[in-house]
C-alpha cells in the first residue's frame, strides 16, 4: 500500500500518467506494453511522466529478464533519468562484468561537477535500451520543506 501522500505513477493498469516525447518535442501517449499488472519496456522508445517534479523520493520495483543471454550493458538494460540529466541505471549487474558507473543503482558517468548542476524540476523518464525490463508499483512522493521554499 503506498503512503497517503504518494502520487501513483503506475498502478498496474494503464499509462495515463506517462507520455512519449519525440526529439522535436511532440508529445504522444506512452506506447509501452501493460500486461499482468506490469509495465514492459520495448521498442517504442523512452517514456516520461506527464507531470514535472523537483525534489522527490522515488519507489520503483523492477525485474530484469530471468534468462541470461547477453553480457555487460546488453543484459536487462534500462534506467531512470532524473531531470533530463542524471541516469540511475537499471541493469542485471549480478555476476555481470561491466563498467562501475553503469551498474544498477549507480549514477551513470559520475565524476566531480564541472558546472553548476542546479536546475528546475523536469519530467522523470524511464529509459529504453531495446531490452525487455518489467516495472510495477511506481510511485513518487514530493519532499516538503526545502523544495517548497521560495528561492
Amino acid at each position: 500500500m503506498p503512503p497517503s501522500d504518494a502520487i501513483v505513477l503506475f498502478d498496474g493498469k494503464n499509462l495515463s500518467k506517462w507520455a512519449q516525447r519525440s526529439r522535436e518535442g511532440k508529445v504522444s501517449n506512452a506506447q509501452w506494453a501493460v500486461h499482468d499488472g506490469v509495465l514492459e519496456s520495448g521498442p517504442a522508445g523512452s517514456i516520461s511522466t506527464r507531470e514535472s517534479f523537483g525534489d522527490i523520493q522515488l519507489h520503483i520495483e523492477f525485474a530484469t529478464p530471468s534468462g541470461v543471454a547477453r553480457s555487460s550493458q546488453g543484459r536487462g538494460n534500462s534506467g531512470v533519468i532524473f531531470m533530463g540529466r542524471y541516469e540511475n541505471p537499471i541493469l542485471d549487474s549480478f555476476s555481470n562484468r561491466t563498467y562501475a558507473d553503469g551498474m544498477a543503482a549507480s549514477i551513470y558517468g559520475e565524476w566531480p561537477l564541472l558546472v553548476n548542476a542546479a536546475r528546475g524540476g523536469a519530467a522523470l523518464t524511464l529509459q529504453n535500451h531495446g531490452n525487455s525490463v518489467l516495472f510495477r508499483n511506481i510511485r513518487i512522493r514530493r519532499l516538503t520543506g526545502y523544495d517548497q521554499q521560495e528561492r
